[in-house]
C-alpha cells in the first residue's frame, strides 16, 4: 500500500499524517466521513489555481488543516507522477479535533470579530465566505448583516480581506445559536457549508444596570480607535437627534442596517450604497423592505416604512473614481414625522468653503461595537456622536475630508455631518465611511444640493427655495 496513516497531533500539517512509499509528486486530498458519502476536498486555492484537492509534494508540508476539518474523521488521498502516474484512493482515520488549527469558537461574550470565530489556513486572498444564523438543520434563521462593508454584497457575504471588520454576536446571556460558514474561491469552488453551536457566555446580571462611565449599560464596549459619545435618553428625544434614525433593509438581494435622517417632514437622506444592491442596482421591492427608527436607542422602537425613493447615483461593490461624491439616496417615508420631530436644514458648499469648520456627526455605529443587554433578546442599537472639523475637499469638492476624531464604525452610513447655528441645523454632508483610511462623507456640492432640492420639490416642499 502506498500511504500509511499517523496520529494528528496538535501541530500536524497534512504531510505529518500520512506516508508515502511510492514518492508521489502531487497528492490529491479529501476529508470527510469514512464512508465518503459526505465531505469536501481540501482548499489548496493558496497553492494552485487548480482546485478538487490538488497539492504538490513540495508544498504539503504547508497545507494546514483548518475549521473546515473540525467535524471529520477521514482522509482520502491519492498520488500521481510522471513516473507511475495516478494511484486509486487511499483512506485513513484521523481525529482533525486535536489539531490546534481546527480549533472553532464555540463561547463568545460579545460581540467577536470573524476571524476569531475561526480560522482558515490554507485559502486565497480572493475567497468569499457567507455567515448563516439559525438552528442546527438551516431550515430557521437569517443571513448575518454584512451589507456594511464596501466590499460586500449583502446576504452574509463577505470578502476574506474584511473578515477583521465585521462582527458577529449571540443574542441573550446564556443562549445558543448554529453559525453555518460557507467557503467559495475560483479556484476551488464552493466548498459548502460547515456548522457548529456558538454560546453566548453567561454574565453576570449584577454588572448591568446604571453605568457609570456615560454608557447605556456596563456591557457596553467600544474599541479604543474610535471617539464616540453615547447621545443619552435625555438628548435622544430633543433636536437633532430625534431627527436622526436607524435604517434596517430586508430585501431580496440586499439587507443591513444603516443611518439615515430626516430632511423634510416625509423625507429622510441616507447614502446611495444603503439601498442599492452590490449590482448596482436598486434593492426595495416590497413596503416592508425598509423601516426607518427615528430616536433609536436600544432595542427598536415604533418603525416607519418607505413609499418612494430617488437614488443620485448607481453603484455595486465596485466603487467608484471619486467616491463618495453623490453617493447620495433620498426615501419618502409612508408617514410624516418630520412636523413633529423637525428636519435638517441643508447647506450647500463649493470651492473648500468648510475647511476647519467644526461639525459634529451622529448615527448608528454598530461593527465592533458590543452594545447588547443580555436581559433581552432583541439586538440593540444605541445612537453615537463624535465631534471634529472638515479637514480637506477632495475631487472637485463632491468629498469632505474629515478629522479622525470623526471616524464612525460600520452601520453609520448615512448618518448627517452638521454644524449648529442658533437653534438650527445645518447639514452638509452625509457620512459615508473611510477612505484610504480617513472618514468622508458625501458633500453637498452644486450638484448634489440641487439633486436633492429638485427631488423635494417634486414632492411639494421648499418650492420658495432656489437651486443653486
Amino acid at each position: 500500500m502506498a500511504f500509511t496513516f499517523n496520529s494528528a497531533t496538535s501541530s500536524s500539517t497534512f504531510a505529518d499524517l500520512f506516508n508515502d512509499s511510492s514518492d508521489y509528486t502531487w497528492y490529491q486530498l479529501w476529508v470527510g466521513n469514512s464512508a465518503g458519502t459526505a465531505g469536501n476536498y481540501v482548499d489548496t486555492s493558496d497553492f494552485n489555481s487548480y482546485g478538487k484537492g490538488w497539492i504538490s509534494a513540495s508544498n504539503i508540508s504547508s497545507l494546514t488543516p483548518d475549521y473546515a476539518h473540525s467535524d471529520d474523521a477521514t482522509l482520502w488521498i491519492k498520488g500521481w507522477s510522471s513516473a507511475t502516474g495516478s494511484s486509486s484512493f487511499s483512506k485513513g482515520s484521523i481525529d482533525f479535533d486535536n489539531i490546534s488549527s481546527c480549533q472553532i469558537t464555540t463561547e463568545v461574550s460579545g460581540d467577536t470579530l470573524l476571524q476569531n470565530i475561526f480560522t482558515d489556513e490554507n485559502t486565497s486572498s480572493n475567497t468569499w465566505y457567507r455567515v448563516w444564523i439559525g438552528n442546527n438543520t438551516g431550515t430557521s434563521g437569517s443571513y448575518l448583516d454584512t451589507t456594511t462593508l464596501k466590499t460586500g454584497a449583502g446576504l452574509g457575504w463577505v470578502r476574506e480581506s474584511d473578515l477583521d471588520d465585521i462582527s458577529y454576536s449571540p443574542g441573550v446571556s446564556g443562549t445558543s445559536e448554529e453559525f453555518w460558514l460557507r467557503s467559495w474561491n475560483q479556484e476551488a469552488g464552493d466548498l459548502g457549508w460547515e456548522h457548529w453551536t456558538i454560546t453566548r457566555a453567561e454574565e453576570d446580571p449584577t454588572s448591568i444596570g446604571e453605568p457609570d462611565s456615560g454608557l447605556p449599560h456596563d456591557g457596553v464596549s467600544i474599541p479604543s480607535e474610535y471617539q464616540l459619545d453615547w447621545v443619552d435618553n435625555t438628548e435622544i428625544n430633543q433636536a437633532p437627534y430625534q431627527m436622526i434614525g436607524r435604517i434596517y433593509i430586508d430585501a431580496e438581494t440586499h439587507a443591513g442596517s444603516a443611518t439615515g435622517f430626516l430632511i423634510s417632514p416625509e423625507h429622510i437622506l441616507t447614502n446611495a450604497h444603503v439601498v442599492v444592491n452590490s449590482e448596482g442596482d436598486f434593492a426595495l421591492t416590497d413596503t416592508n423592505d425598509f423601516t426607518f427608527y427615528p430616536g433609536q436607542n436600544g432595542t427598536n422602537p415604533e418603525g416607519y416604512n418607505w413609499s418612494d425613493a430617488s437614488v443620485q447615483k448607481y453603484f455595486g461593490s465596485d466603487y467608484y473614481y471619486g467616491w463618495p461624491d453623490d453617493d447620495l439616496a433620498i426615501v419618502r417615508l409612508d408617514e410624516k414625522m418630520g412636523d413633529t420631530l423637525g428636519y435638517f436644514n441643508l447647506f450647500k458648499s463649493d470651492e473648500d468653503g468648510l475647511i476647519g469648520v467644526e461639525v459634529q456627526t451622529s448615527g448608528y455605529s454598530s461593527a465592533e461595537i458590543d452594545q447588547d443587554i443580555t436581559s433581552t433578546s432583541q439586538r440593540e442599537y444605541y445612537q453615537w456622536e463624535a465631534f471634529g472639523e472638515v479637514e480637506n475637499h477632495w475631487y472637485d469638492d463632491g468629498v469632505l475630508r474629515l478629522s479622525d476624531s470623526l471616524d464612525t464604525a460600520n452601520g453609520a452610513s448615512g448618518s448627517p455631518v452638521w454644524y449648529e447655528q442658533g437653534e438650527e441645523y445645518y447639514c452638509v454632508g452625509v457620512m459615508s465611511g473611510d477612505k484610504v483610511s480617513l472618514p468622508v462623507a458625501a458633500n453637498l456640492d452644486t450638484d448634489s444640493y440641487n439633486w436633492i432640492l429638485g427631488v423635494l420639490q417634486s414632492d411639494g416642499y421648499f418650492t420658495d427655495l432656489q437651486f443653486a
